[in-house]
């Protein structure tokens, strides 16, 4: 639920719904951080900011201009 929150708050301030149902937006988000997870525990240094320009894009992607 709290990525559906998430997803439908940003939706709410870019004027537009949630172009996904929750269940697909959970796993794409879920997959992101699967693999930041990943690559934290194999010592990449840069595995937090590479999730989050992950996030940003994804969000670009579901809410495009």
């Amino acid at each position: 639920r709290m990525i559906d929150r998430i997803v439908g708050r940003y939706g709410e301030l870019r004027d537009r719904p949630a172009p996904a149902p929750s269940a697909m937006t959970y796993a794409l988000f879920d997959g992101l951080f699967q693999q930041a997870l990943l690559r934290h525990f194999a010592g990449s240094p840069t595995a937090a900011d590479d999730l989050r320009a992950r996030v940003l894009g994804l969000l670009d992607r579901l809410f495009p201009p």
